[in-house]
């Protein structure tokens, strides 16, 4: 199934929660940071000729993992739902997360594969 992606975060802080890495994603670019978020439906999109309907969907809420525990936890689970998706054995990504640099303790990031997922 294809899905699109709104490319616009929530506006409210109270919702956007990436303020917080803000400085980190300035100074590290190519650095992967596990957030957890919610997403709904903005809208769908009906192919005429496939007759394909694919949805469009946006973040509500999101928030980046800080705490090096939560993120553990939190990067546990997303390898256990993408090895339940997946064939056993072909996930794109290794073992448990990296830690940071100590510059950079307290935000966790999850390294993925050659194509950022």
């Amino acid at each position: 199934m294809a899905m699109k992606l709104w490319g616009v975060l929530p506006k409210d802080d109270a919702d956007n929660g990436l303020a917080a890495i803000e400085r980190t994603m300035m100074d590290h670019p190519d650095r992967q940071i596990l957030v957890i978020g919610y997403i709904n439906r903005r809208r769908a999109t009906l192919d005429d000729d496939t007759k394909a309907n694919t949805p469009t969907v946006r973040f509500t809420a999101i928030e980046a993992i800080l705490d090096e525990d939560d993120a553990d936890n939190a990067a546990a689970i997303l390898r256990d739902r993408r090895e339940q998706r997946l064939a056993p054995g072909q996930l794109p990504f290794g073992g448990p997360p990296e830690r940071l640099p100590d510059g950079l303790a307290g935000v966790a990031a999850l390294v993925g594969g050659p194509d950022g997922q």
